[in-house]
């Protein structure tokens, strides 16, 4: 008899040998391997606050072994003047000889759906049919390229730098640089004469060129207003080509010399309680993936 049953961090010992399995890590390079064991690895660690001290559900066989994980990623969050609670879903895996009890690890998002913002920012596509039968809506499947275009007569009255501590942050930017002060994410600080914003991004890899990809904005307006100055000073700060972000962010505004593209999947969404620029890409999986 197959049973359903919340996992726990203490549960990694048996669960990351069924996730490690279920995505096939070992076709990979060593290189690769190291690192996806790093990411699965992390997602038993994370330490964000939420109101639930779970981290997901699997599944068991008659003989008390995993043969199936969909993993909660908690986090509480203020944005604005609002506070929501969130959940991401990560790591849906299932043995392929139990693929048609799949369906059972998704069963208890209903119960968070009145008190939970839900999110999947990678579903495969058993996930994404899944999800939409589950009146989950699109969150976004767009992203645009702001390639490097070079501006070096604005360097004196605009400046960007690495933010390695939370000194000069507000008190809702020092929350999210320190919950993920141990994450893939950079943080950057940007001023012009009279304003300042926290930039989280990570660096990202297409056809072997590093581009930077924008996580966190604390100031959507300033960035949009500035971006013609951002898209010189950050790629210069970073060595990289060019910046990469979700449609979402720009809110309908058109940004010159900009190209755009679709997502192989889409982030999936569920709750009516928030604007979608609102939701970022923090306090997810992503904030872990390898380069």
């Amino acid at each position: 008899m197959i049973s359903l049953k919340k996992a726990y961090k203490s549960d990694k010992h048996k669960l990351l040998p069924l996730i490690l399995n279920g995505f096939e890590v070992n076709k990979y390079s060593k290189s690769i391997q190291r690192n996806l064991n790093t990411f699965f690895s992390q997602l038993f660690e994370i330490k964000w606050k939420g109101k639930n001290d779970y981290i997901g559900f699997y599944l068991e066989d008659e003989n008390k072994k995993p043969i199936g994980f969909n993993g909660y990623i908690f986090s509480t969050r203020k944005i604005g003047n609002e506070t929501y609670n969130f959940c991401n879903l990560t790591t849906w895996v299932v043995e392929k000889k139990y693929t048609r009890y799949g369906m059972l690890l998704y069963k208890p998002i209903e119960k968070l759906k009145s008190t939970h913002i839900i999110t999947n920012f990678s579903p495969s596509i058993p996930s994404q049919f899944i999800l939409k039968r589950m009146k989950f809506n699109i969150l976004d499947q767009i992203k645009y390229l702001i390639p490097f275009i070079p501006s070096f007569s604005v360097f004196n009255n605009h400046k960007i730098k690495t933010q390695t501590d939370s000194i000069g942050l507000s008190a809702d930017e020092k929350i999210i640089y320190n919950d993920h002060s141990k994450t893939k994410i950079i943080f950057l600080q940007y001023f012009n004469k009279s304003q300042s914003m926290l930039i989280g991004c990570r660096k990202v890899l297409k056809k072997k060129l590093s581009f930077l990809e924008i996580m966190y904005l604390s100031d959507k307006e300033l960035f949009l207003n500035d971006i013609q100055i951002l898209r010189s000073i950050i790629n210069i700060k970073c060595r990289t080509l060019g910046l990469i972000i979700d449609s979402r962010f720009l809110s309908s505004e058109k940004i010159i010399f900009s190209f755009k593209f679709r997502t192989k999947e889409p982030k999936l969404f569920y709750g009516d309680s928030i604007e979608l620029n609102k939701i970022d890409n923090l306090y997810s999986e992503l904030a872990y993936i390898p380069r």
